[in-house]
């Protein structure tokens, strides 16, 4: 990870949050920190997105492996993630003027396939 990248989490509620990486790694060795098993930490801006269904596919999907931390290297989830984080952020910071080819398809989870082919 980079300073600027973006990243999506989730809680054990389900609830999802996409956030800008802020600073350097850090290593940090509290007892809370050893017993949750997160010592190794880069500081992070998170903002609420919601439930799933806010969530693109690739970026569920990547929740599904074991690794802590997993590249979602797609251009429509780079730039759904960029409009995310100018909504919740109430800023402008990323320009999506020059995006496109974007297939809204492409933002699905494997879930809801089924569900636009009954509708």
């Amino acid at each position: 990870m980079e300073i600027g990248d973006l990243c999506w989490t989730r809680d054990w509620d389900g609830n999802y949050y996409l956030g800008k990486i802020t600073g350097e790694w850090e290593y940090r060795s509290t007892q809370e920190h050893m017993d949750a098993d997160i010592i190794n930490v880069r500081p992070c801006h998170w903002y609420p997105i919601g439930a799933l269904d806010l969530v693109p596919g690739k970026v569920l999907n990547s929740f599904r492996g074991g690794s802590a931390v997993q590249a979602v290297d797609d251009n429509i989830v780079k730039t759904y993630s960029k409009f995310m984080y100018n909504k919740r952020s109430n800023s402008h910071e990323y320009d999506l003027r020059d995006e496109n080819n974007l297939n809204l398809f492409d933002l699905i989870a494997p879930d809801n396939c089924e569900d636009i082919v009954g509708i």
